[in-house]
C-alpha cells in the first residue's frame, strides 16, 4: 500500500537533487574551458554523493514504493561512475565533461519530473482523507 504522506515528504528531496543536477549540468556545458581537472573531480564527487543518496533513499523507501531496486541500481551506477572519474580524471577530460553535462542535465530533469509525480500522487491519495 502506498503511504501518501511519506511520498509527499520525500518529493522535495528528488526536486532538490534534480535541480542541483540541472544546474551543474548546464554549468558544465556552458563553461567547458574551466580547468577540466577540477571540473572532472567535482563531477566525480557529485556522482559519488548521488550514488550514496540514491542507495539511502532506496533503503528508506523500500516499504513505501515498489521496485526500489531500480533506485538502488541507479545509485550503484552513479557510485561506479564516480569512482572511475575520481581515479582517472585525466582520461578524456573534455569528452567526459560533455558526457557529464548531458548526463546531469537529463538525470536532473528526470528527477524533477519524478518529484512532481510523487507530489501529485501524494496529493491525490491524501485528498479523499481530507474531505
Amino acid at each position: 500500500m502506498l503511504d501518501a504522506r511519506r511520498v509527499v515528504d520525500h518529493c522535495w528531496a528528488f526536486a532538490l537533487r534534480g535541480l542541483a543536477a540541472v544546474i551543474f549540468g548546464v554549468l558544465a556545458l556552458i563553461w567547458p574551458g574551466v580547468t577540466l581537472a577540477v571540473l572532472v573531480l567535482l563531477w566525480g564527487s557529485y556522482a559519488l554523493v548521488e550514488g550514496v543518496l540514491s542507495l539511502i533513499a532506496a533503503f528508506r523507501l523500500r516499504r513505501v514504493i515498489e521496485n526500489e531496486w531500480w533506485m538502488a541500481l541507479s545509485g550503484v551506477a552513479s557510485l561506479l561512475f564516480g569512482i572511475a572519474v575520481v581515479l582517472s580524471p585525466g582520461a578524456g577530460a573534455l569528452a567526459l565533461e560533455w558526457l557529464i553535462g548531458i548526463y546531469a542535465s537529463v538525470f536532473g530533469v528526470l528527477l524533477l519530473f519524478l518529484s512532481f509525480s510523487l507530489r501529485s500522487i501524494g496529493q491525490r491519495r491524501s485528498a479523499p482523507a481530507a474531505a
